[in-house]
């Protein structure tokens, strides 16, 4: 009975003995399973903490992308709700147009404002804009009903969220690169001289007949074509076209009239009339090429042009234009061995209205060896660009 007992005692402290090295295994697992999780979770916050840290880049960047789309724009608005009746200014030039149910008048105003009214049922809801072309300004309509208008180059972006009112003024100048265009059409008004070979306008004593009186001796260019073709950032670009020049030399001594053949010039002295003009006038078809460098300043970008380049002209007319002191008019047309062909050097500067132009002939005036060897240029101003 004993043994049995004995027996019994031990199998009870055996099987103690296993429950508690059970109770210790899976302790220790549940402890692992636990720190295992601990640990995803760390990795899973990280992860996600990286994405949104991502996220709000990527999100930065699509807003200053946007910024940058809508630079130098800025919307203030006034906003009047429930207005009855419609602000139209009768000295303004207003445009009426009609959208989506909704009616946009533009107005503007000679004090320089643009006022838009809203109307959508019976409520009319007034907008005075005011642009500022240093600012951004960013609006999120994802939850708004949204109007785009475009009226030739302005852009209006109406958007109403029910609780407000906001309006988007986009000139499409300022997102567009502008084309480039040179500065030689139009017409040129300056006075003509001449250069001897030595680049004096002193003339040698047995050319004195040519002596002009520079202050009457004008020159007229009406330049009708031109092209322009872009090359660096459209600042700088070449420009060509068509011009005629009219160019007249009014001589110092009216007595001393130019004549002359096919082999030289000379002029006499009229003694049988008194002369009060006498001019020599010719007419020449020019084409430049013009290389044009251009700087954009001010707020509305007008640019400070250089343009410099070379000019070939043909010679489509000449003649004397003498009138006495009775009034009486007379034209002599000859060749008066005139050069046919012509080349030489030109150059413009100018900035909006103010424009200047010089050129000047690298080809002498007279054909060689008969005539004086004169090399005529003209400086002046531009006055009307076509």
């Amino acid at each position: 009975m004993k043994k049995i007992a004995s027996l019994f005692l031990v199998m009870i402290f055996v099987m103690s003995s296993m429950a508690q090295k059970t109770d210790t295994v899976i302790t220790k697992k549940v402890d692992t399973t636990i720190s295992k999780a601990s640990t995803d979770t760390a990795v899973f916050e990280r992860k996600t903490k990286k994405q949104l840290k991502e996220r709000r880049k990527q999100a930065e960047k699509r807003r200053e992308q946007a910024q940058k789309r809508r630079r130098k724009r800025r919307i203030d608005t006034t906003i009047v709700y429930e207005m009855d009746t419609t602000f139209v200014d009768s000295l303004g030039n207003n445009t009426h147009i009609k959208m989506k149910g909704k009616e946009v008048i533009i107005i503007q105003g000679k004090d320089g404002t643009t006022r838009i009214n809203v109307s959508k049922d019976k409520n009319k809801k007034v907008v005075t804009l005011h642009v500022d072309s240093d600012s951004d300004y960013n609006y999120n309509y994802g939850d708004s009903d949204t109007t785009r208008i475009r009226i030739g180059k302005k852009k209006f972006i109406i958007i109403d969220d029910d609780n407000n009112n906001q309006i988007f003024f986009e000139n499409e100048d300022f997102d567009k690169p502008h084309k480039f265009k040179g500065h030689f059409s139009g017409v040129d008004i300056g006075i003509n001289n001449y250069f001897t070979s030595d680049f004096s306008t002193s003339l040698p004593a047995n050319e004195e007949y040519m002596n002009l009186n520079t202050g009457k001796s004008w020159g007229i260019n009406i330049n009708f074509l031109q092209q322009n073709i872009g090359l660096v950032n459209n600042n700088i670009g070449l420009v060509t076209g068509l011009g005629l020049e009219f160019n007249n030399y009014r001589f110092d001594n009216n007595q001393l009239v130019l004549s002359g053949d096919s082999t030289v010039l000379y002029a006499y002295t009229e003694t049988q009339r008194n002369y009060e003009k006498n001019k020599l006038v010719t007419t020449y078809l020019t084409v430049p090429i013009m290389m044009e460098f251009q700087v954009p300043v001010g707020e509305k970008k007008k640019p400070v042009y250089l343009s410099v380049g070379a000019t070939g002209s043909v010679k489509l007319g000449s003649h004397i234009k003498l009138k006495d002191n009775s009034g009486h008019k007379e034209k002599n047309r000859d060749d008066y061995n005139l050069s046919p062909l012509r080349y030489g050097l030109t150059a413009r500067i100018g900035y909006r209205c103010l424009n200047f132009f010089a050129n000047y002939s690298l080809q002498p005036m007279f054909e060689k060896d008969k005539g004086p060897e004169l090399y005529p240029f003209t400086i002046g101003i531009s006055l009307v660009d076509f």
